[in-house]
């Protein structure tokens, strides 16, 4: 009987390795899938723009003229937001079809009023040349031999995105090799969501996501955000800062309990209030990824502290922590002091010597 026990084990362990060899052929499968896909695609778009005449294929859209602007009565500062931004699109473009491999887009107008250029429906043009841009750039790296050396970045700043731009970028990004996204104070919403969804689905190069300042509508929108995240094994920073303010704190708490692959999170900014769930706490105890958490400016209260504080005797990983500008008091911060560094005798300081930093108001805890 034993030695068929034996056998039926060690026939299921080479059965479990096959399997696990099969997945593996599987996944490489997919990837030389992906890439070729994306070869293709970004091939054909970029050799036929490389049939336009050589001027015009760098930025064939003209400037709008000023007139447009207060015909459609924008102000002083509008207008010069307006014509900034339409520079800044047109420079980002060139220099995605000319200046070679540095990585970086950026697209961030300082204004003079706004916190938000809105869309006009003149940027449209400009915003079709950019995606163009980015989808021929995307190729280009990818046929770099310097693609592993090269930290790819997107970063939109303070450009409202409305849905037929998102489109545009979205299809220009799909089987991309941007390793870094960024959006800040785009108008949030559902379309923001499903757009970093459709990414999320077809950049496998993708480390990092920020969405900073667009507001997440629903738990419905969060959890549709947080099974795309689970299911990238690639993304390891994640940024929500000033993103989850009206979302219910269990639903927030799912992107630590789903996505266990992530090393740093930001939910800085997002009036958390734990009402005495000490998920968080338990969370930290017995998790090995997360390396930085950052709760700067939430509603924290001293029992969080202690339930945080007690998580810090389990972990080792966690290097870093934030949680300045919440509702703590010297209790609070006296218990984070004494989890990483407690005085009282050698023994205490022993127990409590751990590597993480605590950020905590003025002062750091070390």
């Amino acid at each position: 009987m034993e030695k068929r026990l034996r056998m039926a084990e060690s026939q299921m362990c080479v059965d479990n390795e096959g399997l696990a060899n099969d997945i593996m052929e599987l996944h490489n499968d997919q990837h030389e899938t992906w890439k070729d896909t994306r070869a293709i695609k970004s091939a054909l778009k970029y050799h036929r723009n490389l049939t336009r005449n050589q001027n015009n294929w760098v930025n064939p859209v003209p400037r709008v003229p000023s007139s447009y602007w207060i015909s459609n009565g924008y102000d002083d500062n509008e207008v010069e937001d307006m014509k900034a931004l339409v520079r800044n699109i047109r420079e980002e473009t060139s220099h995605m079809r000319l200046d070679g491999l540095d990585g970086r887009i950026l697209l961030r107008v300082p204004t003079a009023d706004q916190l938000i250029i809105p869309h006009d429906a003149a940027f449209l043009l400009y915003w079709k040349e950019f995606a163009d841009a980015l989808d021929e750039y995307g190729y280009y790296i990818n046929q770099s031999s310097r693609l592993d050396n090269i930290h790819t970045e997107l970063h939109i700043s303070g450009i409202q995105l409305p849905t037929q731009v998102l489109e545009l970028l979205e299809d220009a990004l799909e089987y991309n090799c941007f390793k870094e996204i960024c959006l800040e104070c785009n108008g949030g919403g559902r379309d923001i969501i499903s757009f970093v969804r459709k990414v999320l689905e077809g950049n496998m190069y993708l480390e990092q996501l920020c969405l900073m300042g667009n507001p997440i509508e629903s738990d419905h929108d969060f959890n549709e955000l947080v099974n795309a995240i689970s299911d990238h094994s690639s993304l390891k920073q994640l940024g929500l800062p000033s993103s989850c303010r009206d979302l219910d704190y269990n639903t927030l708490i799912s992107i630590f309990s789903q996505c266990e692959q992530l090393i740093l999170i930001d939910l800085s900014h997002n009036n958390i209030i734990t009402m005495g769930n000490t998920f968080l706490g338990n969370f930290l105890g017995t998790n090995s990824t997360l390396e930085l958490l950052d709760l700067k400016d939430n509603n924290l209260i001293d029992f969080d502290a202690k339930s945080i504080a007690r998580a810090l005797a389990t972990n080792n990983t966690l290097c870093y922590l934030d949680v300045r500008d919440n509702n703590l008091t010297d209790i609070g911060r006296g218990e984070l002091l004494n989890a990483v560094f407690n005085s009282k005798s050698l023994n205490t300081v022993a127990d409590s010597n751990h590597p993480c930093e605590i950020n905590c108001d003025s002062e750091w805890i070390v």
